[in-house]
């Protein structure tokens, strides 16, 4: 326990040690669950920064190691999953050079919406905007 009571008072030489130990198996571990070595990096990183500041809720039931590591999976599963949903921008791109949109479907200035479409935003942000510095 002499390591755990010295994070809990914010040893840097103790958790430097630490971090040197189990890093690089982290980030091996995390590997497993995202895409993307960049990605591991941030959820080690993310994992360190819950580890200091959940030390002080660590109660001993589990090896040191296998609360932090049970911290990177389930940081690592909540990325990996968050990263599953998102789309790049550069899967939208056209090849083809032509516009994503067809231009028939906006409406043209003639139609009577239109006017009455951009007086409303026009309103709305110069009301909005008027009181900003």
């Amino acid at each position: 326990m002499p390591l755990i009571e010295a994070l809990r008072a914010g040893d840097e030489r103790a958790f430097l040690g630490l971090v040197g130990r189990l890093h690089a198996g982290m980030v091996r571990f995390a590997r497993g669950f995202v895409n993307t070595d960049a990605a591991a990096e941030d959820v080690v990183q993310d994992t360190w920064a819950a580890m200091l500041e959940g030390i002080d809720g660590f109660e001993g039931r589990s090896a040191l190691r296998s609360w932090i590591f049970g911290i990177l999976a389930n940081l690592a599963r909540t990325r990996a999953t968050r990263d599953q949903r998102a789309v790049p921008l550069s899967a939208l791109e056209h090849d083809d050079g032509e516009p994503a949109v067809d231009a028939s479907e906006f409406l043209p200035p003639s139609h009577p919406r239109w006017g009455g479409h951009w007086a409303q935003v026009s309103g709305s942000v110069a009301g909005t905007a008027a009181p900003l510095p």
